[in-house]
């Protein structure tokens, strides 16, 4: 954010300021196409200026907030950005940003999404990649202020990109397990106790029409992630939508590899490598266990301020589980206490993945 916040300012003194624009406003008087010429001059001088220009435009797009008429010169600065940005500046910047995604403030938070939904829109080179990275920190049982208007926009951006998506496997196939295991969070008895019922029944229907639309789009690619298909599913199959997509998932689910990407995708990227050092590390178990749950799934541990549980923490918990028991069984270790310690706290979703992880033989057997 410094970097970045560096490269505007001298942004602001050498192009903005000289030419009196005040950015993200609509005045049509503002001469944005001077300015354009001017970036565009400063980038060729060589590939740093080039990389400080698109950092710098980076932030002003994250920081300011811009009106949607075209006199605000918004769509010039993103085709220009989309022409300079050979070193994919623009994209590793906003990945980068939506791994810490709890941490922005709520309004550069939806600022980021609209964004993104532009980029899809223009077809940008690998802007599926900051998709992913804001799905995986906007998963069932998260719990930080102003999530679920996040995840909103996040839902409604990837329902109106769904053919855009569709074109990578892996950004298809990873955005369908996502959908789902948030159907199954959002249909908790839990969800119309923490939230408005009308806006937990909004967010059912758009994470259904997700992944039904997702589905008729990539049918095939969604069902390279093998058995995990069948284990984002298992609670969905009355779905009206999902009938088909239940019936050829299912008959995966005794397949032998789960694939270890598309669970992994189900937890935060921080949270996931803090895993694979718990399961890594014997020494101190109890004390990094206890550690990693009051982190990451807190009300499960001690309850909330209410007595219950955050939205859809008994799936992540389960998804947590079934993550770990693959890493291990993939890495070879025998970690039977952590797996009594997993089984005391689980509820009957979690205690599903115990017996998904046993239904071949081998480890989880």
């Amino acid at each position: 954010e410094e970097a970045a916040s560096m490269h505007f300012h001298a942004l602001q003194e050498e192009v903005f300021g000289r030419l009196h624009i005040d950015l993200g406003s609509a005045d049509p008087s503002l001469p944005h196409g001077m300015a354009i010429s001017h970036l565009h001059w400063l980038a060729a001088a060589g590939s740093e200026r080039q990389k400080s220009v698109c950092l710098g435009m980076t932030f002003a797009l994250l920081s300011i907030d811009w009106d949607d008429s075209v006199a605000s010169g918004y769509w010039d600065y993103m085709v220009l950005l989309r022409t300079l940005d050979v070193d994919e500046i623009v994209v590793r910047t906003l990945a980068a940003l939506a791994r810490r995604c709890e941490s922005l403030n709520m309004s550069c938070r939806g600022r980021l999404v609209a964004t993104l939904g532009d980029m899809a829109e223009g077809r940008w080179p690998n802007a599926e990649v900051v998709f992913l990275s804001l799905q995986r920190e906007v998963h069932p049982g998260v719990s930080w202020p102003g999530f679920l208007g996040t995840l909103s926009s996040l839902m409604h951006c990837a329902l109106k990109c769904t053919s855009w998506l569709a074109v990578d496997d892996k950004a298809v196939r990873l955005s369908f397990l996502w959908a789902v295991r948030w159907i199954r969070a959002l249909h908790d008895p839990a969800a119309g106790e923490q939230t408005e019922v009308g806006k937990i029944e909004e967010m059912q229907r758009i994470a259904l029409d997700l992944a039904v639309a997702l589905w008729r789009h990539s049918p095939n690619q969604i069902l390279k992630a093998g058995p995990a298909v069948a284990w984002a599913l298992i609670h969905c199959r009355n779905h009206v939508g999902l009938e088909d997509a239940c019936q050829q998932a299912f008959r995966l689910a005794l397949s032998p590899e789960l694939a270890q990407d598309c669970l992994d995708h189900l937890l935060a990227s921080e949270e996931q490598e803090h895993l694979a050092f718990l399961l890594a590390v014997e020494r101190h178990e109890e004390r990094y266990f206890e550690w990693f749950m009051t982190r990451y799934l807190k009300t499960i541990m001690f309850g909330n301020a209410a007595g219950g549980t955050t939205l859809g923490s008994g799936t992540h918990l389960a998804d947590v589980t079934l993550c770990a028991l693959t890493a291990a069984e993939s890495a070879g270790c025998p970690r039977p206490r952590l797996w009594s310690r997993l089984w005391n706290l689980a509820g009957w979703e979690s205690r599903l993945a115990f017996l998904f992880a046993a239904r071949k033989d081998g480890y989880g057997r």
